[in-house]
């Protein structure tokens, strides 16, 4: 597949941040923040397993700015 299509699993850099392919992974709600805004182990864990598998771009879920009122 890599020789199908090289440029999906090639470098590329948006201004001063480099991303090892353009394969992205769009947020989706896991529940696994803490209510008090923080990130939990679980949801750093649940993001490194999709880093380590190849994805390289990450949008992570919604963030809560100010609890409660900013929660969804």
């Amino acid at each position: 597949m890599k020789s199908a299509y090289p440029k999906i699993f090639g470098l590329i850099t948006i201004k001063p941040t480099n991303i090892t392919n353009r394969v992205s992974m769009a947020p989706m709600g896991t529940n696994y923040v803490y209510t008090s805004c923080g990130m939990s182990n679980r949801h750093m864990n649940y993001c490194s397993h999709r880093a380590k598998g190849c994805v390289g771009l990450i949008i992570l879920e919604n963030a809560n700015i100010e609890y409660p009122g900013g929660s969804n």
